[in-house]
């Protein structure tokens, strides 16, 4: 999720998204990774707060994307 888009920024979609989850009963299981240019620790943990499950910076490599991705779907033991 790019947490500076046009029009909705990626924090309020996130929100919406984990609103829809609640109130349709299903369990958190829409893994969102935020994405943004920004390393200050305010802006991350807004990121946490708004209930992204992870944080890369742009830009990025491919590998930790698919890291990324790759630890939500199958977090460690």
């Amino acid at each position: 999720m790019d947490v500076q888009m046009p029009e909705m920024d990626g924090l309020t979609a996130t929100r919406q998204i984990r609103q829809l989850e609640a109130d349709g009963g299903i369990p958190k299981g829409i893994p969102i990774i935020a994405m943004t240019t920004s390393l200050l620790k305010s802006e991350i943990d807004s990121c946490y707060a708004a209930g992204m499950d992870g944080y890369i910076s742009k830009p990025y490599q491919i590998e930790e994307l698919i890291g990324s991705i790759h630890e939500q779907l199958y977090p460690p033991v």
